[in-house]
């Protein structure tokens, strides 16, 4: 009886924390590239994380015709980049990932510099967002 009882307390606590994603944003001293990034648990209470990210103005990149205005890359801490036109307007009054700087959230890595901002996950896929080239490897 006393096993059961401390199961329950046990999972009762951790549900809320199974349930809850953490997710936060971040934008260049620029303004023109806003990411999202977030962890949540999955059904075997194993961390994951994902990252979003969107540059706004960039040069027209033949990798991606039909996106002149908003060129967003998703991906997760493990496996492939998707890519999208994204055309919606820049978010403002998020924290500053100031140049130099690297974040590292749930098996993500991205770095801020002049050029543009570099993430990577823990496959070494990844993408690259900049004015001139933006795109993923």
């Amino acid at each position: 009886m006393i096993h059961r009882i401390f199961l329950a307390v046990v999972l009762a606590t951790l549900m809320p924390l199974a349930a809850a994603a953490d997710v936060s944003d971040f934008v260049t001293p620029s303004g023109n590239i806003y990411c999202q990034v977030g962890g949540d648990f999955d059904q075997d209470g194993k961390a994951f994380g994902e990252i979003y990210c969107r540059i706004h103005d960039f040069e027209a990149n033949p990798a991606y015709p039909g996106c002149r205005q908003g060129l967003a890359f998703s991906m997760g801490d493990r496996g492939g980049v998707n890519a999208s036109c994204d055309p919606g307007p820049r978010p403002g009054g998020q924290f500053v990932a100031d140049y130099g700087q690297t974040g590292e959230f749930i098996g993500i890595a991205c770095t801020s510099e002049r050029t543009g901002l570099t993430c990577r996950n823990s496959d070494g896929r990844g993408f690259s967002l900049s004015r001139r080239a933006p795109g993923a490897f």
